[in-house]
């Protein structure tokens, strides 16, 4: 059972190549024929992510600030879950103006970050001008769990210019749960 997951989230990453060359729609395939695999958001891990994103300069440096808050934020004892990536920096060419992403996290019980008011200091102090994270436990309620999902994604993909959702999001996800894996971009 253990190996499912991976096994998910591979088979997932086989729709980011369509993905990538549609500029991550909420959907690439028609309406009817979407399922969880061919649809967003678009599972990515660290190296694919990096990749796929890191085409210029400043994506580069938004990636590597992306990558040291989530090690500052781990160092402290929150472990991330998955970061649901959207907005400008899925959208835009090679100067997005940051990195809009929700963090779904877990903390040890029994940790030093365990009391909210250290919690809080721990997440401020991962902060970047360049990352701009929300958090969300991820050992909540599903309902508080799956609202802050689509409203961050919904938020993420909202097209101000048409008012309509025109745009995916992207599951960045720990190497751990994703398993040995290509760039997921299928080259």
């Amino acid at each position: 059972m253990p190996d499912l997951l991976p096994r998910f989230i591979e088979a997932c990453q086989a729709a980011n190549p369509v993905a990538a060359t549609g500029g991550f729609p909420p959907f690439t395939a028609a309406f009817r024929s979407e399922t969880p695999l061919n649809s967003g958001p678009y599972i990515y891990d660290m190296p694919a992510f990096e990749a796929t994103f890191g085409t210029s300069p400043r994506r580069r440096r938004i990636i590597a600030d992306c990558r040291a808050a989530l090690d500052r934020l781990e160092a402290a004892g929150v472990r991330w879950q998955m970061l649901l990536v959207g907005g400008s920096f899925i959208r835009e060419g090679d100067a997005p103006s940051d990195l809009d992403g929700l963090l779904l996290y877990a903390i040890d019980p029994s940790g030093p970050v365990a009391d909210p008011a250290r919690l809080s200091a721990c997440m401020d102090a991962a902060r970047t001008p360049l990352v701009d994270l929300k958090y969300c436990p991820a050992d909540v309620h599903p309902i508080v769990l799956v609202k802050r999902v689509v409203f961050f994604s919904s938020l993420y993909g909202y097209d101000r210019a048409t008012g309509a959702l025109l745009h995916g999001t992207v599951m960045l996800v720990p190497g751990d749960l994703a398993g040995p894996r290509d760039n997921g971009r299928g080259d």
